[in-house]
């Protein structure tokens, strides 16, 4: 439940953020007739010079203009107020900057920490399987032909391995509760206290602030493999919190003892980008003092897959081919990803971890258009668009965009196009890929695990590559749109200022999302180096003596497999995670010293 020795945090880095767009107000105008008295003319805000409506301003002023209702003092005078907007405009502040304190992470089929995630990444690992006949009989309800009832035509996805375990004692919770909750309840309560342990922040902590849990869930496989089936016998009084989807984030605040907002979303694929969305708007209102975002998909009934059949969704060769001209459906993916955010002011006053900053972040929908669950190009390069607006950038301050990127014939096409118009004018290529290709679409937790991919390759300055890209898909017009799949792994474009990329996700449901982020700020230099052989220790605390001591063995394990400072390591053991009643320590000078004395204590 750790990751790497957290460091200390720097002064907030403050960028110089292209002049906005101007707004126009209410402006005080001179009548243009003697018989009007002067009076303010009113000006829709939406109304922007600049924007793509600009122009319709400009014509609503010749207009006036030919039917002599405005004169040249009251033309005057409105321009007059325009080229004194720029200035009132620059003095608003800059929304407070978030920092990514923490991640959490479950992928297939065993990845369990960020480190672990990250190698899979960059190396190209792909997550996706044949499904485990522990899941059902697969044969049963499996039939290539796509026109067969109550049948699907696949049978691979990213599943994870382990589902069944978990560990109700260290959560407080009895073991036959434990069996009445619904896996993916299990799952968030385990992934996000290692978010927390890898923000270094102790549970203690967090209890003395509006701590806020936002979840992203929207599968109740559980529930139907036991009410829905009737299966009667097996309902008990846990049964009904247990496979309540509404109960997911309560349950962690209560176990946790979290008193700040708390809450379920379900937008269908982009739940949990939508919920890191709300948890930016909670941190900057004040509303919490610490975020965490969760989403969580486990795929445990036929019933599943066999519905998306229906709608022609999945690839049925099992390989999702984003940005391809093969693409032929997403593949389902499981997994459980984590995040824990803060303003990034009490990230620099605790010394806490920060891997990476939310710059901004925006929701839409796409309104009426050719049916639900088609996407909208329009609604989705406007969403691009008031994003990079929120984060004052404009199109060449965006390195990569994690693509929303099923691998669907319809779908993908659109998608380009629309980045295409948002970032029109672009003077480099933007790279883009989508991490589907690896795990398979994880649905509702789908956004938050293309949010922590993208996190990841902007501390470390490198793109991962997609995976299953040949042919580029021959409906983009790709030598008129400013866009490259990222193909292989690639170092980041050196541009002379913080690395920034751009995370989407689009749902079912209408309901979009889609967020930027940027480097964190350079740690500031320590005042003196400590002596190389100056002994630290490392403390260790678990709830009984066999996690102790296979803590100590992870711990030893990281230290003598990484560049960690000792020294660094110490610092984040004894402050950044909670204490309990086992406790062990070992002292050294070196990360080879305090491994052995680690492994001594295993």
């Amino acid at each position: 439940m750790f990751d790497a020795p957290l460091p200390s945090h720097p002064s907030p880095w403050r960028a110089l953020a292209p002049p906005p767009r101007q707004a126009i107000d209410t402006v005080r105008l001179p009548c243009s007739k003697p018989d009007m008295a002067e009076s303010p003319v009113k000006i829709d805000r939406s109304v922007e010079t600049g924007a793509p409506n600009g122009h319709a301003f400009e014509n609503t002023l010749k207009a006036l203009v030919r039917d002599r209702k405005l004169s040249s003092e009251v033309l005057s005078a409105l321009l007059e107020g325009l080229r004194s907007r720029p200035e009132r405009a620059q003095q608003a502040p800059l929304p407070c900057e978030i920092a990514v304190a923490g991640i959490g992470c479950r992928l297939p089929p065993d990845i369990d920490t960020p480190a672990r995630l990250w190698e899979a990444l960059r190396t190209g690992h792909c997550g996706i399987r044949e499904t485990p006949q522990s899941r059902w009989d697969v044969e049963a309800y499996y039939d290539p032909n796509p026109d067969r009832p109550a049948k699907t035509y696949t049978k691979y996805g990213g599943y994870l391995d382990r589902i069944d375990e978990f560990d109700p004692a260290f959560f407080g919770i009895s073991a036959r509760e434990a069996a009445d909750m619904d896996p993916q309840h299990r799952l968030l309560l385990e992934v996000v206290w290692e978010a927390i342990e890898d923000a270094g922040l102790p549970i203690e902590r967090l209890r003395q602030l509006k701590t806020g849990v936002f979840i992203g869930m929207s599968t109740d496989d559980y529930y139907q493999l036991t009410v829905d089936d009737r299966r009667l016998d097996l309902l008990t009084a846990y049964t009904s919190l247990g496979t309540s989807r509404s109960v997911s984030a309560g349950r962690i605040s209560y176990l946790l003892g979290f008193n700040g907002p708390t809450l379920q979303v379900d937008t269908s694929c982009s739940s949990s980008l939508v919920a890191l969305h709300l948890a930016a708007q909670s941190l900057r209102t004040g509303e919490s003092d610490i975020a965490i975002v969760a989403g969580v998909n486990l795929i445990l009934s036929p019933l599943n897959p066999i519905l998306r059949s229906r709608i022609s969704a999945l690839s049925p060769t099992g390989v999702c081919r984003a940005f391809d001209d093969s693409a032929d459906g997403f593949v389902q993916g499981e997994g459980v990803a984590a995040v824990v955010l803060r303003r990034l002011p009490e990230g620099k006053a605790h010394q806490g971890r920060v891997r990476a900053l939310l710059r901004a972040s925006a929701s839409n929908h796409n309104g009426g258009g050719n049916g639900l669950t088609a996407p909208n190009g329009k609604a989705q390069h406007q969403l691009l668009g008031d994003t990079l607006k929120a984060a004052r950038l404009g199109p060449n301050d965006i390195d990569y965009l994690e693509a929303h990127g099923t691998g669907t014939r319809l779908g993908d096409p659109i998608e380009v196009e629309a980045i295409a118009t948002a970032y029109a004018g672009r003077t480099t290529p933007l790279f883009v890929g989508s991490v589907k290709t690896n795990f398979g679409h994880l649905e509702a937790a789908a956004g938050l695990l293309a949010f922590i991919k993208t996190a990841l390759a902007v501390e470390h300055g490198e793109i991962a590559p997609q995976l299953n890209f040949s042919t580029p898909n021959r409906e983009i017009d790709w030598e008129h749109v400013p866009i490259r799949v990222a193909d292989r792994l690639l170092p980041w474009p050196s541009t002379g200022r913080p690395r920034r990329a751009a995370v989407s996700s689009f749902g079912i449901s209408g309901s979009n999302a889609h967020c930027i982020l940027e480097q964190a700020p350079a740690e500031p230099e320590e005042d003196a180096a400590p002596a190389e052989d100056e002994p630290v220790c490392i403390a260790l605390s678990a709830k009984n003596d066999a996690a102790l001591k296979d803590l100590a063995q992870r711990h030893a394990s990281a230290l003598t497999s990484g560049s960690a400072c000792p020294r660094d390591w110490a610092y984040s053991t004894c402050t950044g995670r909670a204490l309990f009643r086992e406790r062990g320590a070992v002292v050294g000078r070196t990360s080879q010293q305090l491994a052995q004395g680690l492994l001594d204590l295993a």
